[in-house]
């Protein structure tokens, strides 16, 4: 089970992504976007959160993809309906938008310290505007991560850079 902070909007619907820039993304040229990682929790009275995985393009919503059965408190792995290819010439946001009630903490953010501006940004007015965590006085990250695949090497990599599983071809 993962421990860290939980994070809530005293009932305000808000979006949790991770940020990556244009040099972050270099390397990923290309790259698809197949899986959402996020560890959900339940804290309230009131029923619980509504997810939807979202990506954003520089500030334009890209996707959304509405998440039906997510587990509390554990981590789940959502995959993508359509694979988003990533374009490393475009500010990419990914994350979810969480409508959740005023007694709820829906989201974890790890003890950090966090990276101020990659993976602690929100919005509250729909994606017109951006916060960080840091400015509020978190200093962690949302518990939300991207699993990317190369399509030539079919080699899936965290958006960290950490190998996670490789496609293996006989040739003959």
């Amino acid at each position: 089970e993962y421990v860290g902070p939980t994070i809530g909007n005293e009932g305000v619907t808000f979006i949790a992504v991770n940020q990556f820039d244009v040099w972050d993304l270099n390397a990923y040229e290309g790259f698809n976007m197949t899986q959402l990682k996020f560890y959900p929790t339940h804290q309230g009275t009131g029923a619980e959160a509504i997810f939807t995985l979202v990506i954003y393009e520089n500030d334009q919503l890209v996707y959304s993809q509405p998440i039906t059965n997510s587990t509390m408190n554990n981590w789940n792995i959502i995959t993508l309906d359509t694979p988003y290819e990533i374009d490393a010439t475009k500010i990419l946001r990914f994350g979810l938008q969480i409508e959740h009630s005023a007694d709820d903490a829906p989201i974890l953010i790890d003890y950090g310290p966090g990276v101020a501006g990659k993976g602690d940004i929100y919005s509250e007015d729909g994606g017109l505007s951006w916060n960080t965590l840091e400015s509020q006085g978190f200093y962690g990250s949302w518990a939300i991560s991207g699993v990317v695949i190369n399509p030539i090497a079919q080699s899936k990599v965290n958006l960290e850079g950490d190998i996670v599983g490789y496609g293996i071809y006989r040739d003959g």
